[in-house]
């Protein structure tokens, strides 16, 4: 088990103690990558407002990323009592959009930058 499936469990404890030590050994590695004369990764770069901004905004994708993957296939299996091919192809839509639009998007990015995609994105939404 998880520390953050533990979080809704009576081991409320044993689940803060594992979030707590994630943390420490999170910044313990931080700084020893730090200190090395080549590191495996520069974490100085999280120093820039910027560069911080645009993990936490690819770290929040990613979790919507993984509900969308992980979570509603189950959700739609146990809850509605749905097959698992039925979920599979009840997400088959989004799935196929995606699969069209995301080379689209890399080209235009390549092309244009990504300003223009920035700037044109709630401009397509509202059609």
């Amino acid at each position: 088990m998880s520390g953050v499936s533990l979080l809704s469990s009576d081991e409320i404890v044993v689940a803060y103690l594992l979030i707590v030590g994630a943390c420490l050994l999170l910044v313990l590695f931080a700084k020893r990558q730090e200190r090395l004369p080549e590191p495996m990764l520069d974490v100085s770069v999280f120093g820039l407002p910027r560069f911080a901004a645009g993990a936490a905004a690819v770290m929040l994708v990613q979790m919507v990323q993984f509900a969308f993957n992980v979570v509603l296939p189950m959700v739609y299996e146990s809850s509605f009592k749905a097959s698992a091919l039925v979920a599979a192809l009840a997400l088959l839509p989004s799935v196929a959009v995606c699969a069209i639009f995301t080379p689209l998007a890399g080209r235009m990015f390549d092309r244009r930058g990504g300003r223009f995609l920035v700037a044109t994105r709630p401009k397509a939404a509202q059609s």
